[in-house]
């Protein structure tokens, strides 16, 4: 069929039917892309590690009226818009995944299904600043508080994201009564949150990007002497009031507790899909020197025992 619009366009003569379609043509708003329109709602990297999208929005962010225990002094709550999408670890990091990278398992318990502790704050961004070596981007890091609290409620406004009252809290954490065991627990054995987020309250409390400052939740970026960083979830002997989602903690950032891990962050503005590739040389020579290093670890394990800090619970803020 003749496309007679077309043809008096290519015959010189500017019919108002060709003259429709030239308009039509020139201000057809451009299609958006497929990839920039729709984020996959999960990923698995290199290591196994699995992510979850967790959506932009906004949300209340502090102790609310109903706080159990009643809100700590000079907390506030506050709006607080989580303006882009970003995706978080299913799982805090486990030890198998930090050995995989780093060669070494720091854990004073160890267990490769366990999550990774005794790791500084500084331990916790060099394991970031490997993974980001991986992909050559700067597109994994540890979450800020806000988004930390974001992720946990998992769009709920209560203490918990299951309700007020912590009546549901063992379907879903280890804490409290789990202190006999003396020890973190493997990752993903309970329930998850409506996120998908597995042990975002207890089994070990999580590094963020914050430093405290009592006047202000989830913005203090600036370092300061002596500065103590904020750590988020409980552990395993915490107290049920102190795994509210809205529950702050402190510690100093050189500190490293069987209590302390990390969960990670990675950003959705890169492609979920971008390949992900090792050193094949490091990797083999990481695999030599394996248990070299665990018969060294466990040489110095056995000293640092001596020095070791015994259980204290963070002060609560």
């Amino acid at each position: 069929m003749t496309n007679y619009r077309l043809k008096g366009l290519l015959d010189g003569k500017l019919t108002k039917a060709a003259f429709l379609f030239l308009l039509s043509a020139l201000f057809a708003a451009p299609a958006a892309p497929a990839a920039a329109q729709e984020l996959p709602p999960r990923f698995t990297n290199s290591l196994g590690m699995e992510f979850v999208l967790v959506p932009q929005g906004s949300y209340t962010m502090g102790p609310g009226p109903a706080f159990l225990g009643g809100a700590p002094d000079g907390s506030r709550t506050r709006k607080v818009s989580i303006r882009n999408p970003f995706y978080i670890g299913v799982t805090e990091v486990t030890q198998q995944e930090w050995q995989e990278l780093t060669g070494r398992n720091p854990s004073y318990r160890r267990d490769r299904g366990n999550p990774v502790e005794s790791v500084s704050f500084d331990d916790a961004k060099g394991f970031v600043k490997l993974l980001n070596d991986l992909t050559g981007g700067k597109e994994y890091r540890l979450p800020t508080e806000a988004e930390w609290e974001y992720a946990a409620r998992g769009g709920s406004g209560s203490n918990y994201f299951f309700g007020d009252t912590p009546g549901k809290l063992h379907d879903y954490a280890w804490y409290d009564g789990d202190m006999a065991s003396g020890s973190h627990h493997p990752v993903a054995q309970k329930k998850p949150n409506p996120y998908g987020l597995y042990d975002m309250y207890g089994n070990v409390f999580e590094w963020t990007t914050d430093l405290f400052d009592d006047g202000a939740r989830g913005g203090a970026r600036n370092p300061q002497a002596g500065g103590m960083m904020v750590i988020r979830g409980g552990c395993f002997g915490s107290k049920a009031e102190d795994l509210q989602s809205a529950s702050r903690f402190m510690e100093l950032p050189a500190t490293k507790s069987t209590l302390i891990g990390l969960r990670v962050v990675r950003d959705a503005s890169f492609p979920a899909g971008k390949p992900e590739s090792k050193d094949p040389k490091e990797t083999r020579r990481q695999k030599d020197r394996r248990d070299r290093r665990e018969r060294h670890e466990r040489h110095e394990d056995r000293r640092d025992r001596r020095d070791r800090k015994p259980y204290k619970r963070p002060p609560r803020l």
